[in-house]
């Protein structure tokens, strides 16, 4: 088993967010034979590649030139690859406990099953959402309308398998946050879709690796720490920025074209909807509290404004 993965990241910001999560894949150096990081920053980072504090294998840098998204800098890293399994692993993640060595000997020993995620909790140990079931129109209705406080979409009762002593459990897709991949399914399949700027790639590619015949499996025994900020709810810090909206907003239209076109008028409908509804909750919040700054809520105008637009003309 030894040296059978590849640590794939896509660093665009967060420098001591990523010297720790390359510190912790320090610990599982004996399964490990490169760290590829993906640079889509301006940083120079090539410094990264001279620090082995001991460790066996490589870290190695493929600087991109600019920012080409997360699916794009994952494949560019892919085709570098030729160990049998890869772990994607965000730079905001901390790799913990034995979750690599059992995803692999799980994997070994199924070669049925092309993908095994952990549970993710944040810094405090509370759960982030880590497997999913399809998307359908409820569940982006509830997404897009931030109720997912309210309703819990993301998981329906799944099938649980005990796999060489492990409890796991089937999932539709899994946070693309830390995952183990098998590589040979990720061939066959092509990857990632680089239609998909940001956002809903992931989804995306478990839909194909379901449909090539392959399983997707969740371990929730096995924790990685996810330190960067939650995507849910109506003050989610990550979409204090149009650039982020608008990308989100895309991917949607991108993901039901693809997988779902006859549901493409309730989908734009709810887009149009949750845009215009988020503009006018924004801009009365402005008024009202001091919540989040000027700039903030100018951003998030801009991205909603922007998004509406994409529903109705895209």
């Amino acid at each position: 088993m030894a040296n059978h993965a590849t640590v794939i990241t896509v660093y665009h910001d967060g420098m001591p967010a990523l010297l720790q999560m390359i510190a912790s894949v320090y610990t599982h150096h004996a399964l490990i034979a490169d760290v590829i990081i993906v640079n889509n920053s301006n940083e120079r980072i090539d410094h990264l590649s001279q620090k082995r504090h001991g460790a066996p294998f490589r870290v190695r840098i493929i600087e991109s030139g600019r920012n080409i998204g997360f699916g794009a800098a994952n494949n560019l890293a892919l085709r570098r690859t030729q160990t049998d399994y890869v772990l994607l692993l965000n730079p905001d993640a901390q790799l913990t406990g034995g979750f690599l060595e059992a995803a692999i000997v799980m994997m070994d020993e199924r070669p049925e099953i092309a993908a095994v995620g952990p549970k993710l909790v944040d810094f405090y140990g509370n759960p982030h959402a880590s497997a999913f079931t399809s998307p359908s129109c409820a569940s982006y209705f509830i997404d897009a309308f931030a109720l997912g406080r309210f309703v819990d979409r993301r998981r329906t009762p799944a099938r649980e398998i005990n796999l060489c002593g492990y409890l796991c459990e089937t999932a539709d897709w899994l946070c693309g946050a830390a995952v183990v991949l098998r590589r040979k399914v990720l061939d066959q399949i092509g990857r990632f879709d680089e239609d998909y700027f940001l956002y809903y790639e992931d989804t995306d590619l478990f839909m194909r690796i379901r449909m090539n015949g392959s399983v997707v499996m969740h371990c929730p025994q096995f924790i990685v720490r996810h330190v960067g900020r939650n995507e849910d709810g109506l003050y989610c810090d990550k979409f204090n920025s149009s650039t982020r909206i608008v990308h989100h907003s895309r991917s949607v239209l991108t993901y039901w074209r693809k997988h779902g076109r006859q549901q493409m008028p309730i989908v734009r409908a709810i887009l149009c909807a949750s845009s215009i509804f988020k503009f006018w909750t924004w801009a009365l919040l402005m008024l009202i509290s001091r919540k989040t700054g000027f700039t903030a809520v100018r951003q998030r105008l801009r991205g909603y404004a922007e998004a509406a637009a994409i529903a109705l003309f895209e």
